[in-house]
């Protein structure tokens, strides 16, 4: 059977409903062999053979050591019209899974991309695609529609390759819904007996129609079932754009065949508006049936529909504009050099140790708490892959005193299981010539005073090269065996450990386990992916999920092997108990064996590390379920969690989704997700986190996230990624990428003043949730993560988790006594997608906040004129300095030498220092002392005004939060007009706009001081060499 598989907004195989004439393509049945296509090949594959005919196109390509796309490709000359929409339709045939890239572009060299450029991951088998492309600019009659299938390693088939007009017809539904409650639907029919519900449909361009499918009284169960079904006419056959979007999941059918679905991520949003998912319907003349699948939330049940707004396209104009990105070191002696925060070099006091309080210090500084903040995912290829040897080590020098001036002292190296077996063809056999380049790379960075976060397993397992992409596809089922025990794993991890940990750094002089720069070692990245994930994985690889299944069920005959055969489970009954999938009879026996596996996998990963010599520090990527945190209770010297904002749904491929929610508007909910699994009495690690690219509400990366951390005195913050570029250029933004950001750029800068050089104050308090043993392994608590109401105590105190029935790792404390203790009156549920996961918001109606916070008051713990009022969204920390206006989105902080806040625009809010008047765009900003003096009195200020960031012709959906088209560079940013008044003492001050690597650019105007305080007004859009978010206030 052929699977329909639907790619962007669009959702259809279209057969049958556009005729065969209207087709662009030439010669689209192969009917003429090669006439009318181009096949433009690699010189190695000159003599691979090609075949034409019988409706398709085949080739068989060789496995290369450098799998390239644009190794073979396949080419018609055709015109397309500028911003004219098109269907494409073809099936793909594979031996094994791969990605072609599909797109439309000049026949001159070089090849210039006119809008079209979709990546698309084909599974192995049989596929039929569906895309809507649109292109950005018209083209001729030699531009190239292109097929690059170069990446695959066996025989691929394309065929049934179509490209038409599209057609649009008008949302028209019928006023009449039916509705079945059902595990089983059928889609074809409406089945007898259907509840009739009556609701017409409102086709205003933005309006939301809506269905709630919770009867009066009724408490929703996660996970029902219900199917919608419409039938309607249609005087035309096109496509009806209609807006979908459903609490919490939902697959929608046309005509028996399904064209939409939102099961692997859910709705993504919880606005629930028409404009959350646009889905092109391929209706045909007369007579049509629509039926949407909707399964539950874990608080709500409903469909929303409509006509979506029409997409919003972003082009340069005077509210969105370039950002000057030529050059992106930040120069040393600018007002943007951190690089005196930085103690050189790395390893200058001794390992890194766990501290009698429970942070980070180095052994010959006990008593000094230390802070890293970081970078983790990667080093710009461009750097150090394919370049000759006095290149690479100028790049690297470079690189690392960049990243020093940036204000970074750590790098997480996420990935090195791959990058060291470039270009090998053997199995656990390290490319000499790279490992020496990360050898030099890391001397590099320890002259500047950077340490290193060495992940032992990524995503190669030191694998060959050329079988990178099958390691990869296989991730989360490598993790599941490793925490199985499978020999396979184990001996790839033995070989990482033995083979670096004993490797002397000829340029260091120091074997890698001897090396107090490599700050701590972390077993395997994400490895509780593979638990959270293990159902796609099982589905997958079926030969492995065997092996699971055996070590699963030999562990419940001995854990019931004493109980009798009538008092155990039923499911023990039925021979092979399969794994749980999140709920169920055998939950709470899940959730203690993955415990007792992940127990016992870090302290045999902790095993082979010492065995090998290193002395240092160690950690594990934790889950956010409680069971997971207490396995790590019992095994971890230190806790790293990764936690995304509003991770995109399928990266920046067309379709793609990223949430529009504020994290202010959510109480800083994936900051309160981490928080409150922090374990007591040892150091706090973030090696990855981000707030996504395309969320509008990027600027408050550093007002919700790093500004918390500081308060609850986390130990390392690494950023993913790539916020240290190579060069300067012209680029676009991408999902995670620091350094092509200004937004981002500066909300690492802002990060360094609050976290790294430490102007925030922690908290001098400690709220700790006590999980009872009971408690964990019953009624599925072992699977949720720490209720999400009682997580907002992080937003007014230090907070953290702890299991004081359990032991410790030995040399690690359960940490200070808490000034209050609360337990776990509830549990929230944990969403786990294919590279993150977030803890979806639950009214835990057995827990007052009011209750605590007045509680907390009476105790001394928070001072008696707080501002915190859980009702009114408005929560202030017991140092006063942090203040969270929850309703109105702002976040603001008053420290010495740092104010800052993140608003909406129109608004005006005192600081200390520091007052906005006014702001045109939603922003976050900020003025810092750069001289150290308190911000009244500082001779030299850096002014922060960040917005947002878009790429040049992006395309997104009416909402925002779907992906049409990712755009080009250069990246744009929001101009506006900041108003300020700020208080500084003495006169003689200037403002200039700074470029991003802090050079001055442009003398603004700004009139002396009337009174001890300074008016600035900043239009960005007036510029002389475009916006920036960086100013520099100097006394000259």
């Amino acid at each position: 059977m052929i699977r329909k598989f639907f790619a962007t907004v669009l959702a259809v195989a279209t057969a049958g409903l556009l005729s065969a004439d209207s087709n662009l393509f030439r010669n689209a049945e192969f009917a003429d062999g090669g006439a009318d296509w181009l096949v433009m090949r690699a010189k190695a594959l000159e003599k691979t053979p090609v075949v034409w005919g019988k409706g398709s196109f085949s080739v068989d390509l060789p496995l290369a050591k450098e799998m390239r796309n644009g190794r073979l490709q396949l080419v018609q000359r055709i015109r397309l019209e500028k911003a004219k929409e098109y269907v494409l339709t073809f099936t793909s045939e594979l031996e094994k899974s791969a990605t072609i890239l599909v797109s439309y572009r000049t026949d001159t060299n070089p090849k210039r991309n006119l809008g079209i450029a979709n990546s698309l991951t084909l599974p192995a088998g049989k596929r039929d695609w569906t895309l809507i492309v649109s292109p950005a600019e018209s083209g001729n009659d030699r531009s190239e529609f292109c097929f690059q299938i170069g990446e695959i390693a066996g025989k691929v088939t394309l065929s049934d390759l179509r490209l038409q007009e599209f057609r649009q017809v008008p949302l028209q539904l019928a006023d009449r819904w039916k509705l079945v409650r059902t595990d089983s639907p059928d889609f074809e029919r409406i089945p007898a007996g259907a509840e009739t519900i009556r609701r017409p449909t409102d086709a205003t361009v933005g309006k939301s129609n809506r269905i709630d499918l919770v009867r009066k009284g009724e408490r929703v169960v996660e996970n029902s079932s219900a199917v919608l079904y419409n039938e309607f006419e249609s005087d035309q056959e096109g496509f009806m754009r209609t807006g979908f979007s459903a609490d919490w999941r939902m697959r929608v059918f046309l005509n028996g065949e399904e064209v939409y679905s939102t099961l692997a991520s859910g709705n993504g949003t919880n606005s629930y508006s028409a404009g959350d998912h646009s889905v092109n319907l391929p209706v045909r003349k007369g007579r049509n049936l629509l039926a949407v699948q909707v399964l539950s939330g874990s608080a709500g049940w409903c469909l929303v529909w409509g006509t979506p707004i029409p997409p919003i396209k972003y082009e340069a104009c005077e509210l969105w504009q370039p950002v000057d990105m030529s050059s992106v070191h930040v120069q040393r002696g600018t007002a943007l050099d951190l690089s005196g925060q930085i103690d050189a070099p790395a390893g200058k006091f001794g390992r890194a140790i766990v501290a009698a309080n429970g942070l980070l210090a180095f052994e010959k500084q006990p008593e000094k708490n230390v802070r890293l903040h970081g970078f983790t995912s990667g080093i710009p290829d461009e750097i150090w892959r394919n370049c000759p040897d006095e290149e690479f080590r100028a790049n690297a020098t470079a690189f690392a005193r960049a990243a020093r001036n940036q204000g970074y002292n750590l790098f997480r190296m996420h990935g090195l299981d791959g990058w060291l077996c470039t270009m090998t063809d053997r199995d656990m056999a390290i490319n000499p010539k790279y490992l020496d380049r990360w050898d030099y790379l890391i001397s590099e960075m320890k002259k500047e005073g950077i340490y290193v976060q060495f992940v032992v397993l990524s995503f190669n397992l030191y694998g060959a090269s050329s079988i990178y992409s099958e390691t990869f596809a296989k991730r989360n089922m490598h993790k599941m065996l490793l925490y199985m025990g499978n020999e396979w794993e184990r001996t790839r991890f033995r070989y990482g450990v033995e083979t670096l940990m004993n490797h002397v750094n000829p340029y260091t002089g120091l074997a890698w386990k001897d090396d107090p720069a490599i700050v701590i070692v972390e077993y395997y990245n994400e490895e509780y992916l593979g638990m959270a994930r293990y159902a796609e994985a099982a589905k997958a690889f079926p030969e492995d999920h065997k092996i699971v299944l055996g070590v699963w069920n030999d562990w419940l005959k001995k854990r019931y092997a004493s109980v009798p055969e009538s008092k155990r489970p039923a499911a023990l009954r039925q021979g092979v108990v399969p794994i749980p999938n999140g709920r169920g009879e055998l939950i709470d026996d899940y959730s203690l064996f993955c415990y007792e596996k992940i127990r016992e996998t870090n302290r045999w990963c902790e095993k082979v590390i010492r065995d090998a010599g290193y002395k240092g520090l160690t950690t594990e990527n934790s889950a956010l379920i409680l069971s997971s945190a207490a396995a790590g209770w019992e095994t971890l010297q230190v806790v790293d969690n990764h936690v995304y904002f509003c991770h995109p749904s399928d990266w920046s491929k067309p379709g793609s989704r990223v949430g529009q929610q504020s994290a202010v508007e959510q109480f800083a909910s994936y900051f309160r997700g981490i928080a409150a699994g922090r374990l007591t009495g040892r150091p706090q690690f973030i090696g990855e986190f981000n707030h996504c690219f395309w969320n509008p509400y990027q600027h408050e990366l550093p007002m919700v996230f790093n500004l918390y951390a500081a308060y609850q005195n986390f130990s390392s913050l690494a950023l993913h990624s790539h916020p240290v570029l190579h060069k300067g250029g012209k680029f676009t933004v991408g999902n995670f990428t620091g350094g092509t950001s200004p937004v981002s750029r500066a909300g690492q800068f802002l990060s360094n003043m609050l976290f790294l050089r430490g102007d925030v104050t922690p908290s001098p308090h400690l709220v700790a949730l006590t999980v009872p043993e009971k408690f964990l392994w019953s009624d599925g608590n072992g699977a949720r993560a720490v209720s999400s109401e009682q997580s907002k105590l992080a937003l007014i105190s230090g907070f953290g988790l702890a299991f004081p029935w359990a032991p410790t790792p030995e040399g690690i404390t359960p940490g200070r006594k808490p000034d209050l203790a609360v337990l776990p009156t509830g549990a929230a549920d944990v969403e786990t997608h294919g590279w993150y996961t977030s803890v979806i918001e639950t009214k835990d109606r057995n827990f007052s906040l009011a209750d605590v916070v007045k509680e907390m008051k009476k105790r001394g713990i928070l001072p008696k004129e707080n501002l915190t009022d859980p009702d009114r969204g408005i929560f202030q920390t017991d140092t006063g300095e942090i203040t969270m206006r929850q309703q109105e989105k702002l976040v603001k902080v008053v420290t010495p030498r740092t104010e800052a806040v993140t608003m909406l625009a129109g608004r005006s809010e005192p600081l200390g220092a520091l007052e906005v008047k006014n702001s045109t765009a939603d922003a976050c900003i900020g003025a810092t002392s750069i001289d150290g003096k308190p911000l009244a009195e500082s001779d030299r200020i850096v002014l922060v005004y960040s917005t947002e960031m878009v790429n040049s012709g992006m395309i997104l959906s009416g909402s925002r939060a779907s992906l049409i088209k990712f755009g080009i560079a250069p990246a744009l940013m929001r101009t506006g007009t900041l108003e300020l008044s700020l208080r500084n003492a003495g006169s003689g001050m200037v403002l200039y706009a700074l470029a991003v690597d802090g050079t001055r650019v442009e003398r603004l105007p700004l009139d002396p001081a009337v009174d001890g305080r300074l008016s600035i007004r900043i239009d960005t859009s007036k510029l002389a060499k475009g916006p920036t978010p960086f100013f520099e206030l100097v006394r000259e």
